[in-house]
């Protein structure tokens, strides 16, 4: 069997990458039925890309084709090494609370999930964990081996504080305790073999989130914002942060772009229209915009991702690509070296 890498620069546009960028070349395999391997998730738009595959190898149709993923590992920052079970742990953060983060986490590892790759949710605020109340989780993670054993929802393995101590039991911790505890959910629970872990940031710039930048492997990040001057601030300011860190920041999510009205159907700009060139200024893609919509907002009240409550909602589909878009990012970061690090308890 002979296999080659695709040299032709294709570009994917539903992912808005092109091939010549990815880090790990698309492979050919010359088998029956001819297969593309990828390094990126591609079921939201297999058949799409499947064409344009043909069209750039100059294939026929008649020839059965068809593309496979096979996610590989990204380097961290600085000299950190991935962790031996999760290839990739994707940070989303906002340093402005109230934008949507959460929900925007929860949504975007449920798409990736459902896309065929394995996924871990790991809820980092501490604080205020909304996420077993996003997925309607009412019960607790059990400890085995003095390990915490993440619970399984909509094909996603979660850890939260949330689901660790009773419901409405305030967290009346000091920092150090804090990034403690956060790193002791990150090391210290029994996560299956993961192609993504993504992980829901608390806001700000505070203890646990540097912490994070200096213990724990991260891939990527996903910034969220609101079109609005004050949101903007505060995450030019988490920028710089990250960038200092050298953490690399794969793109932006604006949410609550516009209303659209349910009998006219105009859309109202309740923000400023959009914040997105502020960011490309700092080298920052916005990956998409999320409305306000309150489809989604029935959604988080159900316990459910939107992405699996409504499928076939115009706002699922968004939310789709941009989690395509947000992998396909990462795809064309540098691949980590082969060493692999086994940290499994807090420093």
């Amino acid at each position: 069997m002979i296999n080659t890498e695709i040299t032709h620069n294709l570009h994917d546009a539903y992912a808005n990458i092109h091939w010549e960028k990815l880090t790990k070349k698309a492979m050919f395999m010359h088998e029956t039925p001819h297969t593309v391997v990828v390094n990126y998730p591609t079921k939201y738009h297999h058949e799409q890309l499947i064409q344009q595959i043909q069209k750039e190898l100059k294939l026929s149709a008649e020839n059965n084709l068809r593309v496979v993923t096979e996610i590989g590992r990204h380097k961290p920052q600085g000299m950190l090494q991935p962790l031996k079970k999760i290839k990739n742990i994707i940070a989303v953060c906002a340093n402005k609370g109230g934008v949507g983060k959460s929900t925007i986490a929860c949504n975007i590892a449920a798409s990736i999930a459902q896309s065929g790759c394995r996924v871990g949710l790991l809820d980092g605020d501490l604080y205020g964990p909304n996420q077993p109340e996003l997925l309607g989780i009412q019960k607790k993670a059990k400890i085995e081996n003095n390990q915490y054993q993440p619970i399984t929802a909509f094909g996603m393995h979660l850890m939260s504080m949330g689901v660790l101590v009773d419901e409405g039991t305030p967290l009346i911790w000091r920092g150090p305790m804090a990034s403690s505890y956060f790193q002791q959910m990150v090391f210290n629970t029994n996560w299956p073999d993961l192609d993504y872990l993504i992980l829901d940031c608390p806001p700000g710039t505070g203890d646990v989130l540097l912490t994070m930048t200096q213990k724990v492997p991260i891939s990527g990040v996903l910034l969220v914002h609101t079109p609005q001057c004050l949101s903007m601030k505060d995450s030019i300011k988490g920028v710089q942060m990250l960038k200092k860190m050298q953490i690399p920041i794969l793109g932006a999510i604006e949410n609550m772009a516009g209303f659209t009205c349910n009998h006219c159907h105009q859309v109202s700009h309740i923000f400023p229209e959009t914040m997105a060139d502020q960011l490309r200024d700092l080298g920052i893609e916005q990956i998409g915009q999320i409305p306000l919509d309150k489809k989604l907002v029935d959604s988080c009240e159900r316990g459910k991702p939107h992405v699996i409550d409504q499928p076939d909602d115009q706002l699922t589909s968004k939310i789709n690509q941009m989690a395509t878009r947000l992998c396909a990012q990462l795809a064309c970061r540098p691949v980590a070296t082969p060493n692999v690090s086994t940290h499994k308890k807090s420093a």
